[in-house]
């Protein structure tokens, strides 16, 4: 930093242009760029406005010998006089002719910007009005708009400076730029990036001698896919905890809103590497890292006890497991409490009277895969703390063994799964020697006795993309000391439920079902809720009716039913809305209040059953593809929904973003 103090052949020719400026301008002289302080070095005026331009009058001009002169060029040439950028201010780069300029890229339109965030916008460039790409300044609380953060002062989409610079550099995000300065001696640590402390403090106008640098965290890794697999508990503090499916890193993450539905934080539980170095901010998500973990953290749910602590239960993607967590903020205790095949999917998660956790959930397949058993299950935790899967009792409710899949299951490259001439399914050669046309809707070209024909296409999949087998939607609660289970039986397409079941005690309580018929295909997204007097609740989808129906059961079996909402909006059209998808309910006040998706409008519905037993809807959310994974709780005189708003988009990557709406009873 001793070229500024130091004069040249260049400072001196600076010096006479300076005087010629104040000549030509009429001004005799300026007296924003002059300063009557008796100065005998350029060091004291330099100092006295932190700023090496600066200079000491030190022949008689038209400038009094003393006073400080401003040069309106920055000078940037070393010792040897060669140019040295690190002597111009951040944002400016060191010119062939040793001159500091300003460096942007030029725009017309934001298109011209490469760098996300950035916008065309006018701003003053050396010395002039000039359409360049900058990111837009931060508000007063360090706030951006959505999709951006602040770093530096200034709103950034992405890294800036590309997460890096060199030593003795720092991030100038004015113009997206590492900038050498002598004052950047700051070492930062992964996540971090050396920037400069004032955003002001930039382009030709910087006091210079002022300029410093600090370590600052990277922009916090962006989640674009978050909410799935949720579930909400009321916290006794105020406000809900939710459990969420991070698909973009296959996490398990909680995140807490207050009692007005803001976001207050979110940790991220599960699914983190062992060791891996972070290249966002270590405060944000997955402390900054974003190398893969364990896939883990989907079919969650979750319970709050008194003093705050969450019970977890999620699904193992890795390694089909059940797995359960305990714990608050960045403190967990996790372990795995089923690991019997490919099981713990559609998990409810529910505390008894003294704080014990049970979970329910769905059994894909038991420890032998061939046989092909599923089942509804239900665990007890020994204690309100429990540590090990030795810690827990298990107990089916309910068993289903499934049919061996058609084809066995796939076929072979070429092959395809088909029925011909009503035959069982069998895998048969692909053909293309069918006439055009000539098969139809569900049919498909097969080589059959060597010639071709049309046969029936036999799925590989279940209807629907869902899993065959009984316990899917696995839905908890308690009444009293007495557990009651809603499950849906796909086998069967039944809704069941079970009171009274007791793991610990090798029971599997008193099974209720509801539909099971041939023609028949109910009970979808089941939600459980005590009503009093020894009787529960449901809500479920009725895919056979197209509409949101509801039951009432007690130990002697389902004793009423009903339509919560038929589907129809308007009664001048055809066809019914499809309704009743992530069902929740909720018995407050004595009243059951019912939320759902309208899968057909993309809507979060909401509904409420008056004393005389009829129930009325509306909807609740309608801006966006909303209602995924709904699921409700009653507290402080108010409920609280969760759900997920997905995008629209059919193709890329999928964009999910958790909701929590709060609503009067």
């Amino acid at each position: 930093m001793n070229a500024p103090f130091e004069p040249s052949s260049i400072r001196s020719l600076s010096r006479v242009l300076l005087l010629c400026v104040f000549a030509i301008a009429g001004c005799d002289p300026c007296p924003e760029r002059v300063q009557a302080i008796g100065c005998k070095s350029d060091a004291e005026c330099a100092e006295q406005n932190r700023d090496p331009r600066w200079v000491c009058q030190m022949k008689s001009s038209d400038v009094a010998v003393g006073d400080c002169v401003l040069n309106e060029q920055r000078i940037c040439e070393d010792e040897n006089f060669d140019p040295d950028t690190s002597l111009c201010c951040p944002g400016q780069v060191c010119n062939l002719g040793a001159i500091c300029e300003d460096r942007y890229d030029l725009c017309e339109a934001d298109a011209d910007c490469a760098v996300k965030g950035q916008r065309c916008q006018d701003r003053q460039i050396n010395g002039s009005t000039q359409t360049v790409c900058t990111f837009d300044r931060c508000d007063t609380s360090g706030g951006c708009p959505e999709g951006l953060d602040c770093f530096g002062g200034y709103c950034v989409g992405e890294n800036p400076c590309k997460g890096s610079c060199a030593a003795g550099s720092a991030c100038a995000p004015s113009n997206n730029t590492c900038h050498p300065n002598a004052g950047c001696d700051v070492s930062c640590g992964p996540g971090y990036l050396a920037t400069f402390t004032d955003p002001d403090n930039v382009d030709n106008g910087c006091k210079l001698l002022d300029v410093a640098c600090e370590c600052a965290p990277l922009p916090p890794l962006r989640v674009a896919d978050l909410g799935r697999h949720s579930g909400v508990a009321h916290l006794a503090s105020g406000g809900v905890a939710v459990s969420a499916f991070d698909g973009d890193f296959q996490d398990l993450v909680v995140i807490t809103f207050d009692a007005a539905g803001k976001k207050t934080g979110a940790n991220w539980v599960d699914g983190l590497p062992t060791g891996g170095t972070p290249v966002a901010d270590p405060n944000g998500p997955r402390a900054g890292i974003s190398d893969a973990g364990p896939a883990v953290g989907r079919y969650t749910s979750v319970a709050a006890a008194a003093d705050g602590t969450l019970h977890v239960a999620y699904y193992d993607i890795d390694n089909g497991d059940l797995k359960y967590a305990r714990g608050s903020g960045e403190t967990w205790a996790i372990h795995t409490v089923d690991s019997a095949g490919d099981t713990g999917l559609y998990t409810s998660i529910a505390l008894d009277a003294g704080g014990a956790p049970w979970i329910a959930y769905f059994q894909k397949a038991g420890a032998d895969p061939d046989a092909g058993v599923t089942a509804a299950r239900l665990a007890q935790a020994s204690s309100a703390t429990p540590g090990a899967a030795s810690d827990w009792a298990f107990v089916d409710l309910a068993t289903a063994t499934l049919p061996p899949p058609p084809c066995g299951g796939g076929c072979g490259a070429g092959e395809v799964c088909a029925s011909i001439g009503g035959a069982p399914a069998a895998c048969a050669p692909e053909s293309a020697g069918c006439a055009a046309g000539a098969c139809g809707t569900g049919e498909v070209c097969v080589t059959t006795g060597g010639s071709a024909a049309c046969a029936d296409e036999v799925s590989l999949t279940g209807l629907d993309g869902l899993p065959s087998g009984t316990g899917l939607f696995c839905d908890l609660t308690f009444q009293g000391a007495e557990a009651a289970v809603a499950f849906y039986d796909a086998q069967a397409g039944a809704l069941k439920v079970s009171l009274g079941a007791s793991p610990a005690g090798a029971s599997a309580g008193t099974i209720h079902t509801l539909g099971a018929a041939a023609t028949v295909d109910t009970g979808r997204f089941p939600s459980i809720a005590g009503v009093g007097g020894g009787k529960y609740g449901v809500i479920f989808e009725d895919p056979s009716a197209d509409d949101l129906a509801w039951a009432e059961v007690d130990s002697t079996g389902f004793i009423a039913s009903g339509v919560v909402d038929d589907g129809i909006r308007d009664p001048s059209t055809s066809g019914t809305n499809l309704v009743g998808a992530d069902a929740s309910l909720v018995f407050d006040g004595g009243e059951w209040h019912a939320f759902y998706q309208d899968a057909t409008l993309g809507d979060l519905m909401r509904a409420r059953r008056a004393s005389d037993g009829t129930w009325t809807h509306s909807p609740l959310v309608t801006e966006g593809a909303a209602g995924f994974w709904a699921d409700a709780v009653a507290g402080e005189g108010k409920i609280f929904v969760s759900h997920t708003l997905l995008n629209a988009a059919r193709v890329g990557p999928m964009n999910a973003s958790l909701k929590v709406e709060v609503v009067a009873p």
